[in-house]
């Protein structure tokens, strides 16, 4: 390299030394600009997107299925929508919200759906029950009325079949231990297994004599005095079932018994001071 070419390097560095941030600052700049109208344009694409919706937006909302829960109409299609999610509607009272949506959804077929419909004031079942009927079945539960339908546990105890072991059991355990709560100590799951056994005697036992057609059957057999009769009844009857629950029970001492009585007696606490109604129903 020659002392010429050497002199013009070093005058190459000397002026890069002191005009340096410059030439980066410069540089920078000239980057920074080249992205502003892409930045720009993605501001004006964010802000700027709102449309009115077309047929596809309410598609992929799930707005124009043939059933689903009715939302309102755009022209001469109803939406309803149709997705996995929930519909939650916000509005101040006496605006229209069942009239415009629940009442709607219900007066439409809905094939293959099941709805239950919570009603305190009975105005739906009214406006609605007699359309739904025609579609589908249309069960009213209002137990503490003399209109409502009535479902009875107790008849889907097969009497006089091999399952029939089977469903006293289940009836008796649901009703000994309704919330499937674990035992806190051997002696109480003793007590609630004893209290099962019994219950499945005296349903039977209820049952087969005429005495018990419904829990408030049931209840009424454990607290009006007539447990006492029952259990000697019981003790001697043919049924093997009937006869180890009566012997079980006649077997206890006296704190078991209390026990099994106050077991047997908190599963019916629902009928206490219940209405006339509510007692006949259930």
């Amino acid at each position: 390299m020659s002392a010429n070419h050497l002199h013009q390097l070093a005058a190459w560095a000397t002026w890069a030394k002191h005009h340096g941030p410059l030439l980066a600052g410069s540089t920078c700049g000239l980057v920074l600009a080249s992205q502003l109208p892409r930045m720009f344009a993605g501001a004006r694409q964010r802000h700027h997107d709102a449309h009115w919706a077309s047929r596809r937006d309410l598609r992929k909302a799930f707005l124009l299925g043939t059933s689903g829960v009715v939302v309102g109409r755009i022209g001469g299609t109803v939406l309803r929508y149709h997705g996995k999610g929930h519909v939650f509607v916000v509005a101040a009272t006496q605006t229209g919200k069942s009239r415009s949506l629940v009442k709607s959804t219900l007066l439409e077929e809905q094939p293959r759906t099941s709805i239950l419909v919570h009603d305190p004031k009975g105005e739906l079942y009214e406006t609605t029950a007699a359309y739904r009927a025609t579609v589908s079945k249309v069960v009213k539960l209002a137990p503490c009325t003399d209109t409502t339908d009535c479902y009875n546990p107790l008849d889907a105890i097969r009497l006089d079949t091999e399952d029939e072991f089977a469903d006293l059991g289940l009836v008796a355990s649901m009703l000994v231990n309704p919330e499937g709560h674990t035992f806190k100590s051997e002696s109480e799951e003793h007590f609630v297994r004893l209290a099962q056994i019994s219950l499945r005697g005296l349903l039977l036992y209820g049952m087969q004599t005429g005495q018990v057609v419904g829990l408030g059957d049931l209840y009424g057999l454990v607290t009006q005095g007539q447990l006492a009769d029952a259990i000697t009844d019981m003790a001697v009857a043919t049924h093997p079932i009937v006869r180890e629950s009566g012997s079980l029970l006649q077997s206890l001492d006296e704190k078991q018994y209390a026990n099994i009585c106050i077991c047997s007696h908190d599963t019916g606490h629902m009928w206490e001071a219940s209405s006339p109604h509510l007692l006949q129903n259930l």
